[in-house]
């Protein structure tokens, strides 16, 4: 599994399977925090974070949290 969380300012993003360009300015908020949590990383241009094996994540209004 992985993840990303974008956040003021948002970027583009390019998706691995189409290429297309995804502008999250036109989008999003200056106060919203967009979590995506995925088998595999959606995009080519940014990072994403890798969980690793039996890793456990908890999430609150977008942002991990520790615990």
């Amino acid at each position: 599994m992985c993840w990303i969380t974008r956040k003021h300012p948002f970027g583009k993003a390019r998706l691995i399977d189409t290429g297309e360009i995804v502008d999250f300015r036109k989008l999003t908020t200056p106060k919203d925090i967009v979590t995506i949590v995925t088998s595999r990383a959606l995009t080519d241009n940014e990072d994403w974070n890798i969980m690793q094996k039996n890793e456990f994540k908890i999430f609150r209004n977008g942002l991990p949290q520790k615990f």
